[in-house]
């Protein structure tokens, strides 16, 4: 009975892998076979372009492309953030008032306006000659002395 069954076993996978007239017919040719076997690859390389190679090309443009509007959205935000500082401090009184003084000139009534201007940046480049090599001798003098303490006449260093 056993032998039977593998009878029956090789009986049917004979005829599975046996091929029947009606494909002998279509791969008969061996031009015929590798024409299919070319167009079957072209088929399976195309269907993986566009499963697998295309998504993962876009999917990267976009991750570059979303990093980069991350990156904008923050500076956006930042600036946002910045403008409703500055309108929270225009809500108050003194916001208001400052702004005024700020932007308009505004003077409270028995104040006086004083505009002072920045100090003109005199040129030190004097020449080698006598009267002007004592003064630049003198600019020297007072840098170092004022660089030894909080440098506050950097402007007149020679």
């Amino acid at each position: 009975m056993n032998d039977k069954k593998r009878q029956g076993v090789r009986d049917l996978t004979r005829d599975l892998a046996r091929p029947d007239p009606d494909t002998m017919r279509l791969t008969g040719n061996r031009a015929v076979r590798w024409t299919i076997r070319v167009t079957a690859t072209a088929v399976v390389l195309a269907f993986l372009l566009a499963v697998v190679v295309f998504p993962v090309r876009d999917y990267f443009i976009q991750s570059s492309m979303l990093s980069t509007k991350r990156t904008e959205f923050a500076t956006l935000a930042d600036a946002t953030e910045e403008l409703q500082n500055e309108v929270n401090a225009l809500d108050t009184p003194e916001g208001t008032r400052n702004a005024a003084r700020d932007q308009l000139g505004y003077v409270v009534p028995g104040e006086q306006r004083v505009t002072v201007l920045p100090p003109v940046a005199l040129p030190t480049d004097l020449p080698g000659v006598w009267p002007y090599t004592m003064v630049t001798d003198i600019l020297v003098a007072r840098a170092n002395e004022t660089a030894a303490r909080d440098g506050a006449l950097d402007p007149l260093v020679p």
